[in-house]
């Protein structure tokens, strides 16, 4: 899965590049000839936003710098509109950059002009950043939410075909491979009716993905061998090294290993091209997979030791599988331990666990072939350490096969004992002494067994019960960091409510002060004044209850919906009232928010709980409430 989402993300940074031609360059140069001269200022700015695209230049500082020109700019001359456009695109620059914080604070500048006076095309394209912002944040759900009201309002088939790959591609992060297809065909039909080759290939490199995921080969090659063609008219290389590794994968999946050699081959000689080091260790690990099933160890060896070259950070521990399995293969058993000995290594410091499994049990296996036991039995419990599910199936087999090795050995003692009686027939006093040092002899490795099974059961059981430990305070670690969460979700929802209604109450208040200025002002400066009052009242949100409940329903899910189902009769002051005591208010943060005393809140809390059925005076309400 770690492979898929490294692909996911090289996807979804490859539709937001484009290639640095020529081309590029000089209309780079032409747009920075255009600030050397003197320019009508909506010139000006429109030649720094153009110029600050990332077609145009990777420089981070750079950007920012062209766009704070601009956004100063703007702000002087007061163009409000091309303000808005500056914040907008500085936001993007701060989100592509990976920080969405701040390209938060630029977007809610950029909405201030957008919510009031943009067309449906600018406010779906502030929605889709939103998104963006939340996906840098690996909030991809809520993404997927802000990109849905963004396709909602969009008529622009562009726009629509970005939304529908974004949502996409969102989906395919949250798991939902099912509304990720949906969306990315509804992409590809509209890519295909606007020609728009570029979409069209980023849409099938999706599919291709999430198609192999789901063990759909057939599809998945089909919409890899589109892209494929897409990227070589283009020669997008660094594409072509992600596309052709899963079309090889393909067919080695399908056991089709000699179609899998060729691709591999070529898609080996583009990385190298490229010098793609991530990629290398891969395509090589499986074209040294590959020959080696053939038999040619030599040529497997020679691909395995070139991709542990590339691997300089120490993170395929896959590689060192291939090659203990190669060395195992050739019976060199050294060379074996040693490699999965240090696949071993990279697989514990990168939490490898599927590898890490593998790895173990075959070092277990070879160790046991060497009778080398206290090293098996090690390798054997880590195997059976990181297969979670399976370890009590695996210590009953265990124990299971000690117990028929000691009843096989038993046995075995028997034969001896009757193969020496009869020998030694005319010899009694021989026979006997011969009898009971055979007797004794098994009663020794009886015991032997005996001891060596108890002390075994006794360790698995002991490694047992300390993964189990540590799975319980991973529970409670999990537990306590998803409470934190609500907690400050439910503190940040109040400081807003908080935060709104001061702001109504002091914008009524201005408004207020201003009609009563108004009065004595002459009828010309009345009008501007009126205006300046429509403003501040559009300013003015009015359904902060409605965005409340909107609010508080996504982090306390269900909650009013058990609540109203419970007390069918429970008034809409009383279910805000309960939503309040949810988050852990005091009467006092109560009125601060609903303008009421505490004592009228506390008035409140007291028929609430008659409301609610709650007689016993030990109850807390806020208890109540919490385990409703």
């Amino acid at each position: 899965m770690d492979k898929l989402k490294f692909y996911f993300i090289l996807l979804f940074c490859i539709i937001t590049t484009q290639l640095a031609t020529a081309q590029n360059n000089n209309i780079k140069d032409s747009l920075i000839n255009i600030l050397k001269q003197k320019t009508p200022d909506t010139t000006r700015i429109n030649t720094l936003i153009k110029v600050s695209d990332r077609q145009y230049t990777n420089d981070f500082n750079q950007r920012v710098f062209w766009l704070s020109e601009a956004l100063t700019l703007s702000k002087k001359k007061n163009l409000k509109e091309l303000q808005a456009k500056v914040n907008q695109t500085i936001a993007l620059v701060y989100i592509e950059d990976l920080d969405s914080l701040n390209g938060f604070k630029y977007l809610d500048d950029a909405n201030k002009y957008y919510s009031v006076e943009g067309d449906d095309y600018h406010r779906a394209k502030q929605l889709v950043y939103y998104g963006y912002s939340y996906a840098v944040l690996n909030y991809h759900s809520i993404g997927a939410e802000y990109y849905k009201q963004a396709l909602n309002i969009s008529t622009d088939k562009d726009q629509i075909l970005e939304i529908n790959y974004l949502l996409g591609s969102s989906y395919i992060y949250i798991g939902d491979y099912e509304k990720a297809v949906i969306y990315l065909l509804q992409g590809a039909s509209i890519a295909d009716e606007l020609n728009n080759n570029l979409m069209s290939t980023e849409i099938n490199m999706n599919l291709g993905a999430i198609y192999m995921q789901l063990k759909k080969y057939d599809e998945a090659l089909s919409c890899y061998t589109m892209a494929a063609e897409e990227k070589k008219n283009i020669d997008d290389k660094v594409a072509l090294v992600a596309i052709y590794y899963n079309i090889g994968t393909i067919f080695h999946l399908q056991n089709r290993n000699d179609e899998a050699t060729v691709v591999f081959k070529k898609d080996l000689e583009i990385a190298k091209q490229i010098n793609d080091k991530r990629t290398l260790p891969l395509i090589l690990g499986k074209l040294g997979n590959i020959v080696s099933k053939n038999g040619d160890f030599d040529l497997a060896t020679k691909y395995f030791k070139e991709a542990i070259s590339y691997d300089n950070n120490n993170r395929n521990s896959e590689i060192y599988l291939y090659l203990g399995n190669l060395y195992s293969n050739k019976k060199d058993n050294q060379n074996a331990i040693n490699s999965y000995l240090k696949g071993i290594e990279i697989a514990k410091q990168n939490n490898q666990l599927e590898t890490l499994k593998y790895l173990t049990e075959r070092i277990s296996i070879i160790y046991k072939e060497l009778k080398q036991f206290p090293k098996a039995y090690k390798y054997l419990s880590l195997h059976l350490a990181t297969k979670d599910s399976l370890l009590n199936e695996q210590i009953v087999s265990r124990i299971s096969d000690i117990q028929k090795e000691f009843e096989i050995e038993k046995q075995n003692n028997k034969i001896l004992v009757l193969q020496k009686d009869n020998e030694l027939q005319d010899l009694k006093l021989t026979r006997r002494k011969s009898l009971i040092i055979v007797l004794l002899m098994g009663l020794a490795l009886l015991l032997a067994l005996i001891i060596i099974s108890i002390q075994r059961y006794r360790y698995v059981k002991r490694v047992s019960r300390i993964e189990l430990n540590k799975t319980e305070q991973s529970y409670l670690i999990e537990k306590q960091i998803l409470e934190q969460q609500i907690m400050g979700k439910n503190h940040e929802l109040t400081n807003h409510i908080m935060h709104v209604t001061e702001k109504n109450e002091f914008i009524a208040q201005i408004t207020d002060k201003l009609l009563d200025l108004s009065k004595y002002m002459k009828k010309e400066n009345q009008k501007k004044l009126d205006a300046l009052i429509l403003e501040l009242r559009a300013n003015t949100k009015e359904n902060i209850w409605q965005e409340f409940d909107i609010r508080f329903d996504e982090i306390q899910k269900d909650f009013n919906d058990k609540l109203t189902t419970q007390f069918p009769n429970i008034t809409t002051a009383e279910r805000r009232l309960c939503a309040f005591l949810r988050m852990n208010m005091t009467s006092k943060e109560i009125s601060l928010i609903t303008h009421q005393s505490p004592g009228g809140i506390d008035t409140a809390r007291y028929r609430l709980r008659k409301r609610l059925n709650i007689t016993d005076p030990n109850v807390n309400i806020n208890t109540f409430l919490a385990e409703l």
